[in-house]
């Protein structure tokens, strides 16, 4: 599979919409959130494609000389196919190449297939928010990456 990572566009809007509501629990990011943060120039909304299909997203607040991932999500049927990883290490790449020191983010205690990609890139583990999630009620594990 020959898969592209560029920027999203708003005609991405509804797949990328039906990747988040079943992704996330409610209550999921809006349609008009993500609409905003599509337009948004201190955001980086990036989409993966092959063969015309939206496998997956990720979207990244740049505030020079950090940034933050905010989100990313891959469609159920392509999980586990290293999407994510290659997503997360364009975004590092990215950040690189813009001269950014630290990208940052934060993850459910229990997501343990997304802590164990993130620690595989380097990143650590920097903090916790208790009962910062919410339903089901969980802890954020915060973590950053030294670019």
């Amino acid at each position: 599979m020959n898969i592209t990572i560029r920027k999203a566009e708003l005609y991405h809007l509804a797949a990328i919409c039906r990747i988040e509501e079943e992704n996330f629990p409610s209550p999921a990011w809006s349609q008009t959130f993500i609409e905003g943060k599509l337009q948004d120039p201190g955001v980086h909304f990036l989409v993966s494609e092959a063969e015309g299909k939206l496998l997956g997203y990720a979207v990244v607040q740049y505030m020079p000389p950090e940034a933050e991932l905010l989100n990313i999500a891959i469609d159920r049927p392509f999980q586990g196919k290293g999407i994510g990883r290659q997503l997360v290490s364009f975004l590092l790449e990215e950040g690189r190449a813009q001269g950014l020191e630290t990208i940052y983010l934060e993850a459910r205690a229990s997501n343990t297939r997304a802590l164990t990609l993130y620690r595989s890139l380097g990143f650590q583990q920097t903090g916790l928010r208790k009962n910062y999630y919410q339903n089901p009620e969980e802890d954020a594990m915060l973590m950053a990456k030294t670019l």
